[in-house]
């Protein structure tokens, strides 16, 4: 799999994100995680993909507006107290969360996908403390 984070403007209309989601559905893209908020007339949509290659071809072929954005992903066990252990060492190391949504996983884990103010000193960070992370 190559996982990627990609930031969407889409206008806000009704079928504009299920353009994307056919075109992207058509081709085998499957969509990992999501996160949208509005924006004055837009939608910003975050998504993860399984395949960055072809959602990259995708999006120019349809003239989906969007940009690689980089986050971290990390992988944790589905049990109580999972996202606690990152988000305290974050917060230890004074490293701010900007945004988190979940992302499907199919080996037992639970992904979370971050936006961190320090993404580099994040991502060593949990790496160091034996996290399971990588960059998006």
């Amino acid at each position: 799999m190559d996982i990627k984070q990609y930031t969407l403007k889409l206008k806000y209309q009704v079928g504009e994100l299920s353009e994307v989601t056919r075109v992207l559905a058509h081709d085998g893209v499957n969509i990992l995680g999501l996160y949208a908020r509005e924006v004055e007339e837009y939608a910003i949509v975050r998504m993860v993909v399984d395949d960055a290659v072809k959602a990259e071809r995708l999006f120019r072929e349809n003239g989906i507006e969007h940009e690689p954005t980089a986050g971290l992903l990390v992988l944790m066990a589905h049990t109580p107290g999972a996202l606690h252990l990152v988000t305290e060492a974050l917060a230890g190391e004074g490293i701010g969360i900007i945004y988190l949504y979940l992302v499907v996983m199919t080996d037992g884990h639970v992904g979370v996908a971050f936006k961190l103010d320090e993404l580099e000193d994040g991502y060593n960070m949990l790496k160091n403390k034996g996290i399971n992370v990588q960059i998006l």
